[in-house]
């Protein structure tokens, strides 16, 4: 039992060195981006909003206009506000793979602000906590920190699981001691209290990168090269609503053959941009699919608000607070001693 114990925690301190520091960009990042929304808020100078009331103006008024302040770029997407009072955004294709984010206002279709993505530190910031700024690789890379972090949390409980003989003594952090003792408390106890939040983030967080990078590139979406007229954005969503009776569209993703419309329940309909012929691509109202839709949401903190939110800032800053105090107590080890056969240094 204590051999198999002894090979736990090398297992556990190997994968700690091995992506200890990774792990701490990946979640630190995180934890920052619950708040996107604010973020890009301070990156345009200050709250984005708008009137609230009134109807809203036609999506295809709303693309026309941000193609007006950006004469010459393609859309790639139109997302709608997920409440009263915030922007519609688009995103136009720039050269060379750049994009523009432009703000307009859902009611009037007033050009609010525009920037070049690639140029706001909240782009970066994302870059870093999706890829490690490595692109594709730097998915994997990612996707495989999920795992690890798993594995992290199997060997962690492991190694805490004989305080279940005495489970006070599993949560007790015993204050006024040496630091190797409090260090070592810490650790435990930040360990196995978060648990519950880091294994479902981390598979999500996974699973997630996984089809990021097995999705492919969609070129965005220039006039028909045949001549005839692409069907307007209201009706292609009224194609794509049509599928999904009561449903409220997110955004639409805008590429050369279809435009991708996304439902606030996560399912998704593709619609011809010429024939508007729809089909589904995922349908939340299926389990298997209803499952895969919860996944961004669960793994960003979408679902409970800000009382959510707050909680998942404090949850993605376990693994840096797990990797402090674990780094400490390895440091503080105690060194073995040189026998009298052990040649001197």
């Amino acid at each position: 039992m204590r051999k198999g114990r002894a090979t736990v925690l090398r297992l556990h301190l190997a994968v700690a060195l091995l992506a200890g520091a990774a792990l701490l960009l990946v979640s630190a990042s995180g934890a920052l981006l619950i708040f996107r929304p604010e973020l890009e808020d301070a990156v345009f100078g200050g709250p984005v909003r708008v009137q609230p009331g009134g109807s809203s103006a036609p999506l295809q008024t709303l693309l026309e206009a941000g193609q007006a302040r950006h004469r010459g770029l393609a859309p790639r997407a139109l997302v709608l506000p997920e409440a009263a009072g915030r922007p519609a955004r688009l995103l136009l294709a720039g050269p060379a793979g750049g994009a523009v984010d432009v703000l307009v206002d859902p009611v009037s279709a007033r050009v609010l602000g525009s920037r070049w993505l690639e140029r706001s530190p909240l782009h970066a910031l994302h870059a870093l906590h999706t890829e490690l700024y490595l692109g594709a690789r730097g998915r994997l890379v990612v996707a495989a920190l999920g795992l690890l972090l798993v594995l992290q949390a199997a060997t962690g409980l492991f190694l805490w699981w004989p305080f279940t003989r005495r489970l006070p003594r599993g949560f007790t952090i015993r204050h006024g001691r040496p630091w190797r003792v409090v260090g070592y408390d810490l650790h435990k106890v930040v360990g196995v209290v978060s648990l519950a939040f880091n294994v479902p983030v981390a598979l999500t967080g996974t699973l997630l990168a996984l089809s990021a990078g097995a999705e492919p590139k969609l070129p965005s979406a220039p006039p028909p090269a045949d001549g005839r007229r692409a069907l307007p954005l209201d009706e292609i969503a009224r194609r794509a609503e049509a599928i999904f009776p009561g449903g409220r569209v997110a955004s639409l993703r805008i590429n050369r053959d279809g435009v991708e419309v996304r439902q606030r329940d996560g399912s998704v309909a593709r619609v011809d941009r010429q024939s508007g012929a729809a089909t589904i691509v995922t349908d939340a109202r299926r389990r298997g699919d209803r499952l895969w839709a919860l996944m961004a949401p669960l793994h960003e903190g979408r679902f409970g608000g800000l009382a959510s939110r707050w909680l998942y800032v404090a949850g993605g800053l376990t693994p840096a607070a797990l990797a402090l105090t674990g780094f400490g107590v390895w440091l503080t080890r105690p060194r073995a001693r040189p026998t009298a056969s052990s040649p001197s240094p």
